[in-house]
């Protein structure tokens, strides 16, 4: 059975990119020649340490699925996992939010749910700890 990803994107529905439909029916040479000129496009943007995380993980693509490795070694390999972090930090400034939402609420409790390495919950409470320490 088709995921709903495929679904969306074969007929056209998928908002998350937009050219989903036209990804569906290229050719495997396509697609890696599309893969090639996105990898050249983000070397030169601001996502460049994201890019070499991706192209990893791509690099690495039969032995995840084959379960020969696993994927978070792929992520975690030259701080992959903390750049990809840094980055989204660096677009969507988290600590000046949880530091706001932490002055509105000082008896705010914090939950931490994921299998991930903390990364996102470091950035959160750094943002919850106010200049005196506290």
């Amino acid at each position: 059975m088709a995921s709903s990803s495929i679904i969306f994107s074969e007929s056209g529905s998928y908002a998350l990119v937009e050219e989903a439909q036209t990804f569906t029916h290229l050719t495997h040479d396509e697609l890696l020649q599309t893969i090639d000129t996105a990898r050249t496009a983000v070397k030169e943007s601001i996502g460049a340490d994201i890019g070499k995380v991706l192209e990893r993980v791509l690099e690495n693509c039969n032995a995840i699925f084959s379960q020969q490795v696993d994927p978070i070694d792929i992520l975690l390999r030259e701080d992959g996992l903390g750049k990809i972090y840094g980055f989204s930090e660096e677009l969507w400034e988290c600590q000046k939010f949880y530091g706001l939402l932490g002055h509105a609420k000082p008896t705010l409790k914090v939950l931490e749910i994921g299998a991930g390495t903390g990364g996102t919950t470091a950035a959160a409470l750094k943002g919850l700890v106010t200049e005196a320490g506290e």
